[in-house]
């Protein structure tokens, strides 16, 4: 069998066990988390940063937890931490980079536990894509397991189809998670303007030189 249907299929088989029986055998997604209860993050704001730093020491393994647990900060107890913003709070609590922070949250909240597992940082590269349309890199994820190369040429490629439209058909949900939009203020106006097509597309060539 394909052996990244293995890790898929070995990441629902270990969700499925007892918690008891996953700490015996040393770990796993539940190691520090009630299974039941693993995607509600604790009340206290001491608990989730005692768990968070347990689980960071394999963040490959256990991003998801801790994307669900930053997200309860962001959304709970911001104002508690005296931090501006979560990325900040992260920061200098834990250690991560913001782009590692934002990372974990966006896969925390767009995926499965399962899918994290299985697909691991590739999820990461969705950011860039329509959320309508990842159901699709999902199951090409699943089917052939493309390589990092593969993802970022197929997202590009889509890319450039979608821009060498006319600019009134231009889509500009599939295109506007590409780029950095704070540079253009972080708003993308209802009307397809002249400017704004020009300054969008001057951005995402920039973006697929890359």
């Amino acid at each position: 069998m394909n052996k990244h249907l293995d890790k898929i299929l070995e990441a629902k088989k270990q969700l499925g066990k007892p918690v008891e029986q996953i700490k015996q055998q040393g770990g796993g997604f539940k190691q520090f988390v009630d299974p039941e209860n693993s995607e509600i993050a604790p009340e206290s704001l001491i608990e989730i940063e005692s768990q968070i730093t347990k689980l960071k020491n394999k963040i490959s393994e256990f991003g998801w937890l801790i994307g669900k647990r930053l997200i309860a900060v962001r959304e709970n107890h911001l104002e508690e931490t005296n931090y501006n913003n979560i990325a900040e709070y992260a920061e200098d609590k834990f250690g991560f980079k913001r782009s590692t922070t934002f990372n974990l949250i966006f896969i925390a909240h767009n995926f499965s536990k399962v899918q994290a597992l299985g697909f691991g940082s590739k999820l990461y590269l969705l950011q860039r894509v329509n959320e309508k349309d990842r159901k699709k890199y999902l199951d090409w994820f699943e089917k052939e397991n493309p390589s990092f190369r593969d993802i970022e040429e197929k997202i590009k490629s889509e890319l450039n189809r979608e821009l060498s439209k006319p600019k009134e058909n231009i889509n500009l949900n599939k295109v506007k998670l590409t780029v950095d939009f704070r540079k253009m203020g972080g708003i993308i106006p209802e009307e397809k303007s002249d400017d704004f097509i020009n300054d969008l597309k001057a951005l995402i060539t920039k973006y697929l030189k890359k």
